[in-house]
């Protein structure tokens, strides 16, 4: 008995030393924690004209933090700044880094390329095991680089009464978030959006905001695409304010009858109730200034299971868009509810019908032959962080040069591109941000997820 109780001791002792020593970014199973479920790219408005004419992160309901933070790099977890999230950590000492960049582009770490094989040693989940010796990650001083990025902010007074949530377009590869010295969460995948509700950390007056970014994680293996391996905050950063009963999700499918004239929207709104009590909401869907739909709904207290609803709308004689002709209509969404100021949310909407038939891909029931581009989301002068400049400027070179189609290769690309896909006119081939060729293929993989 009293050996049992002993090895029961140690092999308790042994998993907490294997936790104690376990990292999020070297496991598997955690990928995200208290980040937003995944929705639209949307931004309320407070007006109809307002929704319509300008552009989504210029909303008065929206504050970007792109800018100059105060930055810290080193090569080896080991060595960051462990405390540094504190509000009352001195980093006036630190450097400046622009946001969004890639902190290769500033003198930080070295530059890499690789196709299919791994930047560090395959050991999945773990990536901190040792390398062969002419990697550049072979030395422990820089196994995985991790930059701390520290700012500052203040909520607009008029935002008091209302949620505030944290947007990260893009970071490489793996972030933990800090608001007033308080954990707030974790996040992994570096092509979507990670997004936190900063409600209930915020304090009056100047928040402190603080992000630890790691070079690598378990997720890398994941994202193994053939190409220049940048790190950083790389895409916008802003703060948006939802009010206490809000419109959390939407969808709008758009699908064209074999008339190839009628249109049917399919609108699917997904609701959520901040407050203490029930809300009724009215919501109105609009389509090129003309009322189309008028509903009622009711959302419970604190409802964290938010209602939804969907109905199909008919429209008779609408232009399609192809490639050539990207004839787009605007559809706007008011939310009304007793006690706040209306809502309203705007998106551009195109038609179109698509089908294979006898070999050939159809659009509206015409043939059409893809004259494609691979492109990645990288810029020449600033990496990965790519201006709305350079994006039009690369798909209008595209139709300069005949092409109607572009393959976001091989990951999710900024919110902002597929608008200008729409705008400008090329079919879009998108990509998950997934890639693992680093672990073989068929039966020749080793060490394979």
């Amino acid at each position: 008995m009293t050996k049992l109780v002993t090895n029961l001791c140690l092999l308790l002792s042994l998993s907490a030393t294997a936790q104690e020593n376990s990292h999020d970014w070297e496991n598997e199973k955690i990928f995200r924690i208290n980040k937003e479920a995944p929705h639209a790219t949307k931004m309320p408005f407070p007006s109809a004209e307002a929704a319509q004419t300008q552009a989504r992160l210029d909303s008065p309901y929206c504050q970007m933090l792109n800018g100059t933070w105060k930055f810290h790099h080193v090569g080896n977890p080991a060595q960051r700044p462990q405390d540094f999230f504190k509000p009352d950590f001195d980093v006036s000492g630190w450097d400046d880094i622009p946001v969004p960049a890639n902190w290769q582009m500033h003198g930080y770490g070295t530059f890499l390329y690789t196709n299919a094989t791994y930047p560090f040693a395959k050991d999945p989940p773990k990536i901190m095991s040792t390398p062969p010796g002419n990697f550049l990650t072979f030395p422990e001083e820089n196994r995985n680089q991790v930059g701390s990025y520290r700012r500052t902010f203040t909520i607009p007074a008029d935002w008091k009464k209302r949620q505030t949530y944290l947007c990260f377009e893009g970071v490489d590869s793996a972030f933990y978030l800090w608001v007033n010295g308080k954990k707030v969460g974790y996040s992994q995948d570096s092509r979507t959006t990670a997004e936190f509700r900063l409600t209930d950390f915020l304090i009056e007056g100047e928040n402190t905001l603080a992000v630890e970014v790691y070079q690598y994680s378990d997720g890398s293996y994941l994202e193994d695409q053939d190409m220049w391996r940048l790190s950083g905050i790389f895409r916008d950063v802003y703060l948006w304010s939802a009010s206490p009963v809000e419109l959390q999700d939407y969808e709008v499918r758009a699908s064209v009858a074999q008339d190839d004239q009628t249109a049917t929207l399919r609108p699917r709104l997904t609701f959520q109730n901040f407050s203490a009590e029930p809300a009724q909401a009215t919501y109105t869907i609009t389509f090129n200034e003309k009322e189309l739909l008028k509903t009622e709904v009711t959302i419970p207290a604190n409802n964290s299971q938010p209602s939804e609803t969907a109905q199909a709308i008919s429209l008779p004689d609408t232009t399609l868009w192809t490639a050539e002709s990207p004839n787009l209509h605007d559809l706007t969404i008011e939310v009304a509810v007793a006690g706040q100021e209306p809502i309203f949310y705007h998106q551009k909407i195109g038609f179109k019908r698509q089908e294979v038939k006898d070999g050939q891909f159809l659009v509206n029931g015409k043939a059409i032959l893809f004259k494609g581009v691979n492109r990645h989301d990288h810029d020449p002068i600033t990496g990965h962080y790519v201006t709305e400049e350079s994006m039009r400027n690369d798909l209008v070179i595209m139709k300069r040069l005949n092409m109607n189609a572009v393959r976001c290769s091989h990951y999710p690309n900024d919110p902002r591109f597929y608008e200008l896909c729409n705008e400008i006119g090329l079919y879009v081939i998108d990509e998950a941000n997934l890639e693992a060729h680093g672990t073989g293929w068929g039966g020749h993989a080793k060490n394979s997820l």
